[in-house]
């Protein structure tokens, strides 16, 4: 009995591997795939072939296998067919997941030369913008990384104070824990801005040749102006088939959802 209980085991642990195993042939397979359908596609990009190459890229994409680099040379690839509103959306998905890419963000500028639209943005407050630059400045589990660092400091700090023996010890540790627990407060509020900027900032681009925006979320709304292919909108709202949007300038209306797509 002792020797089949061994067995079955074995058996187990055997069948169990060997399943773990296949599976990471299969992954393995499948990143190869992923690969060479990169490579395939870049191929065709050289050779001037940018319809292959944009059916390649978005393939890739369509396997849930996202990333800058990807989104960058399929709106490379539309930019040269001219399609100027599927270059800038991809652009603009490509520099939301590499912000500090200085390829992306000049080929998206270049792109935007070619929308029809100038619209001048409102200007930031000045310490907005500097909130916001500060947020950007780290990635999102760099700033979480130094609020539990600092964290930790601070109980620490503050545990020292507790036990500190004299009052000009105590003190000191009171005031150098106090200042680390406004600096971990810090890190976590520029963790949460930019979570807000990156995840729920939510904005468009208009894919149609041009679009009415009507004052109200119907088609008897009063058109209040006009914009046209590439141009980037913000969405705050939805109804039925209309999105609420805003651009640059701050104007707000309604526009048909499927006139737009969103980042």
């Amino acid at each position: 009995m002792k020797f089949l209980r061994i067995k079955y085991q074995l058996k187990h642990w055997l069948t169990l591997g060997f399943i773990l195993m296949l599976c990471a042939l299969s992954q393995a397979k499948g990143e190869d795939s992923i690969a060479t359908k990169f490579d395939r596609a870049n191929k065709y990009y050289q050779q001037q072939d940018y319809e292959n190459a944009i059916k390649s890229y978005e393939e890739i994409l369509k396997a849930d296998r996202i990333s800058a680099a990807i989104y960058f040379n399929l709106g490379n690839a539309y930019y040269k067919t001219g399609n100027i509103a599927k270059s800038v959306l991809n652009y603009e998905r490509a520099h939301k997941l590499a912000p500090d890419d200085e390829d992306i963000d000049f080929n998206l500028k270049l792109a935007a030369l070619k929308v029809v639209d100038k619209i001048e943005p409102i200007p930031m407050v000045f310490y907005k913008q500097w909130i916001n630059s500060m947020a950007l400045a780290l990635r999102m589990d760099v700033w979480s990384k130094i609020f539990v660092a600092l964290i930790w400091l601070t109980v620490f700090l503050f545990a020292a104070f507790v036990v500190a023996a004299t009052s000009g010890r105590k003190k000191a540790f009171f005031i150098v824990g106090l200042i680390f627990l406004i600096l971990a407060l810090s890190t976590f509020y520029f963790t949460s801005v930019q979570d807000n900027l990156v995840n729920h900032d939510e904005h468009a681009i208009i894919m149609t040749a041009s679009s009415y925006v009507k004052s109200s979320p119907d088609e008897k709304g009063n058109d209040q102006f006009i914009l046209h292919e590439g141009t980037k909108v913000e969405v705050l709202d939805e109804f039925s088939d209309w999105k609420k949007i805003k651009i640059a300038n701050g104007t707000v209306g309604w526009i048909k959802s499927k006139d737009i797509e969103i980042i």
